[in-house]
């Protein structure tokens, strides 16, 4: 059932946008953001920090909106374009192999790794029932569809994801006494490690290991 409540209220965001007050539909949104699905807020609130070019913020929203399983093409579009005008060098572009594999399997959800674990044990139940293997392949193949899916619980979704708001000086240790060894430039994507008074680690990328603030990062999941 259409929920009418929220009518004026998309008209009024809505009329909001065309005008290009961007501020005033900022504010509406985070005013009634209980009002909205996860995905749909953090989708249209990234949008509009992409409007207003705060695009390390904007690609938080985005990539948390994805996070919440709001997966269309004008998250996607929109997502590509903030990370285009960043141009920041993290783990969804990194040159080393292992930080790719890892940005782009946190990006699946737990439907497709559902989905993988169900394919592999169809073809094998298949291959079984014409034939074509033996019982001890079938056993073998049957453990092996298992490892998608616990790959996802047991591994992946032990790692903690965020977005910096803003560029971020590293620190060696969680502390502002100890020694800066560098800056994570704004909207990195990075993996996140322990945390501890107001701080927390970057793991991922190599390069950017250290401490940051908690505050100048934006957890995704």
């Amino acid at each position: 059932m259409e929920n009418t409540s929220m009518k004026p209220l998309l008209k009024s965001l809505q009329d909001q946008y065309l005008k290009g007050d961007f501020e005033s539909v900022k504010e509406g949104l985070l005013e009634h953001k209980a009002s909205f699905p996860k995905g749909e807020f953090h989708f249209n609130l990234g949008t509009i920090y992409s409007k207003m070019e705060n695009h390390a913020v904007a690609r938080f929203h985005l990539e948390k909106a994805l996070s919440e399983g709001y997966e269309n093409v004008a998250v996607k579009h929109n997502l590509k374009s903030v990370q285009g005008s960043l141009a920041v060098s993290d783990i969804s572009n990194s040159s080393r192999i292992e930080d790719l594999v890892l940005s782009k399997s946190l990006e699946f959800g737990n439907d497709f790794y559902l989905f993988l674990t169900l394919l592999i044990s169809v073809v094998a139940l298949v291959l079984f029932l014409k034939k074509y293997v033996s019982k001890t392949t079938f056993a073998i193949l049957g453990l092996v569809a298992l490892v998608p899916i616990s790959a996802k619980v047991f591994y992946i979704d032990n790692f903690s994801v965020g977005i910096l708001f803003q560029e971020s000086a590293i620190y060696e240790g969680p502390s502002g006494i100890f020694e800066k060894t560098g800056k994570v430039p704004a909207g990195s994507k990075i993996v996140l490690g322990k945390k501890t008074d107001g701080w927390r680690m970057i793991e991922k990328p190599l390069e950017y290991v250290g401490w940051i603030k908690s505050n100048e990062v934006g957890v995704i999941k």
